[in-house]
């Protein structure tokens, strides 16, 4: 009986591992991770508190019909303030789109922020990660025309 409670146990084990294969599965037991929305508002705008929240070398990469022409690697010395959000009385509300019907997104501990054109090739993308419950900037993609 005692072989059969551990073999038990030992499967339930390995489908909680098949399950979570390949994903990141980051769980806020003491509710300390940062939000994301909170921390976008504040990385909007206040100039030092961004600084501080961009994971240096900074990849600033450049794509053309969705093939990378180029990256460049930005330095804490050789950034410039980003301005993400208008400043707007009441503060501007960030269009989410979810992935369940819960109103909740995956618990993956990335988010893209995405500024797009219909129509046209313009487009922006700010790579976020969150880093021991802090969200960094870890990357941008911007889109040029040929």
């Amino acid at each position: 009986m005692k072989n059969l409670s551990i073999l038990t146990m030992i499967f339930y084990l390995f489908l909680s591992i098949s399950a979570v294969k390949g994903q990141e599965i980051i769980e806020d037991l003491d509710g300390s991770r940062e939000d994301f929305k909170i921390f976008l508002e504040d990385f909007s705008k206040v100039e030092k508190f961004q600084k501080s929240r961009v994971k240096f070398p900074f990849e600033d990469c450049t794509t053309s019909d969705f093939h990378l022409i180029k990256c460049v690697e930005t330095e804490p010395s050789d950034w410039h303030y980003l301005k993400l959000l208008p400043e707007l009385n009441p503060p501007l509300s960030i269009i989410n789109i979810y992935d369940n019907f819960d109103l909740e997104v995956k618990n993956s501990g990335e988010r893209v922020l995405a500024f797009e054109a219909n129509d046209t090739n313009v487009c922006a993308y700010y790579y976020f990660k969150l880093i021991k419950d802090k969200w960094y900037l870890i990357r941008r993609v911007t889109c040029a025309d040929e």
